[in-house]
């Protein structure tokens, strides 16, 4: 259980922090009260220490940033000799044009690169655009993008937003191409770009068609087509969504696992479409920021250097396969959706409140055991992960299971 200090200590950041953090997705969940780490002090590899100095493996990744591990030493490392040299100047540095040159060389198709700090930034970029590029309004939207009016206006139940822009923007379920079919059949030429992001980690992968077809109708309009990378980017592959589907969209963006947990964002492709920035506007002071391009730098070399993908996908099988088996063994109502490098545990639509209960009721031993599972039940795979990690959560999770049955 956590301590009447880390309590104390949430209880106190909530008087000065609204929700006592900076990101939402980083609340604590109240089914997990008292088990849940509400702070975290420090992090090396593939775990993290609370407030409480008590230690976890973490398998949340930061919501997907950690792609190495933490506090990786030779990504510090760089950012340590980058910081000799200075993190921000009145002019370019070449730091900038060397990443840029860099993610060139290992995503196909690209042209041109520009950073921001976060995937909320790059995702409105790309649509901003697309839209000078294209002149049109509107834009049909696949997942989620980030909390810019530019998507929220699509959710009517978010305050704050205003009502104008909700004719702009279309929302479609993931992997649901007859919807997208169906909205360019009545919008035609209207759509100025679709942005979708290529994987959700919460469902199974898209039919092999789903992408191509998806490509195709955007030639056939003239719309843009985007590929929302921040999750998903130098996760499914080096060369993320791009790599995996074959397919090739008109514009990319990419945040979390392009800096190891830094923060950089950036925003790609095709020449003819990035050059229309000199018509609109989009510019950032930080966006040069040399510490984070440092710190991408030294990830694309690693990812690249030590074949990490290979291993991602291996180490995330042999727990998948295991939680696999745990779930079948001790009929847990749910099922693993997702890919070995990223995963999550859907519970089954009619659940009842007493199965519900039995498995908030095992998850909250998990926490208690010292594994750190993000919120959503989503499983993510670092570099830092070992086979006895793996070996430790799955003796961990088999417990949990157990002493609910």
């Amino acid at each position: 259980m956590l301590s009447e200090k880390a309590i104390n200590f949430y209880n106190e950041a909530l008087k000065i922090i609204p929700q006592a953090t900076q990101t939402g997705s980083k609340r604590p969940v109240k089914e997990y009260d008292g088990v849940m780490p509400l702070t975290i002090e420090s992090g090396k590899g593939c775990r993290f220490t609370d407030i409480d100095g008590k230690e976890y493996i973490d398998w949340g990744a930061s919501l997907g940033p950690i792609i190495l591990g933490y506090a990786y030493d030779e990504v510090d490392d760089a950012v340590r000799k980058q910081l000799n040299k200075g993190t921000i100047f009145g002019m370019p540095s070449p730091i900038e044009y060397e990443l840029a040159k860099e993610m060139i060389n290992v995503i196909p198709g690209i042209d041109m690169v520009r950073f921001l700090k976060t995937g909320g930034d790059v995702c409105s970029a790309a649509v901003r655009l697309a839209r000078a590029y294209t002149g049109r309004e509107k834009i049909i939207s696949i997942g989620y993008h980030g909390w810019h009016d530019t998507f929220m206006a699509a959710i009517p139940q978010f305050e704050g937003i205003p009502k104008v822009l909700r004719d702009l923007v279309i929302s479609i379920p993931f992997n649901d191409f007859d919807a997208v079919k169906e909205v360019f059949e009545k919008e035609k030429e209207n759509i100025a770009a679709v942005i979708t992001i290529p994987f959700n980690f919460e469902d199974n992968p898209p039919d092999e068609q789903y992408f191509p077809e998806m490509r195709s109708l955007c030639d056939k309009y003239g719309s843009v087509l985007i590929f929302d990378e921040v999750l998903a980017g130098f996760r499914l592959a080096l060369g993320g969504g791009i790599e995996y589907h074959k397919v090739q969209p008109d514009l990319v963006v990419y945040g979390k696992a392009i800096a190891n947990g830094y923060p950089l964002a950036a925003f790609a492709g095709k020449r003819e479409i990035m050059s229309v920035i000199d018509k609109t506007l989009i510019t950032t002071t930080l966006g040069g920021e040399t510490l984070s391009l440092a710190a991408s730098l030294a990830t694309l070399k690693i990812l690249q250097r030590d074949n990490v993908h290979a291993e991602l996908y291996r180490r995330g099988k042999t727990l998948m396969d295991g939680m696999n088996h745990l779930i079948k063994k001790y009929s847990i109502p749910g099922k693993l959706k997702g890919i070995p490098v990223g995963f999550t545990l859907i519970l089954n639509d009619d659940i009842s409140e007493e199965e519900l209960n039995s498995v908030i009721k095992m998850e909250r031993e998990i926490f208690e055991l010292g594994v750190f599972m993000d919120k959503d039940r989503t499983w993510l795979v670092s570099y830092s992960h070992t086979d006895d990690d793996i070996k430790k959560t799955l003796e961990i999770i088999e417990t949990a299971f157990k002493s609910a049955q």
